[in-house]
């Protein structure tokens, strides 16, 4: 292989290492909540303080509190 097909492969590899590394975090940042609900930070606020999703932990949702409650929702 050339020095720019590995460099490309390297790349690659580091791009689905942190794909994966991102979906297996225990922790939801404040920006994949936005996405995932399509709301702005200050309703995602006002849905926390109403009771309308799990509060946060240091600034974070829990992935798997979020996720029991999705289901039991």
């Amino acid at each position: 292989m050339t020095d720019t097909a590995l460099l490309s492969v390297v790349n690659l590899l580091v791009a689905e290492v942190a794909r994966l590394s991102a979906a297996l975090s225990p922790w939801v940042g404040s920006d994949e909540m936005l996405a995932r609900y399509g709301v702005t930070i200050k309703t995602l606020a006002a849905m926390e303080k109403r009771g309308e999703i799990p509060y946060r932990v240091r600034g974070r949702w829990l992935r798997s509190e979020l996720l029991e409650w999705e289901i039991t929702k």
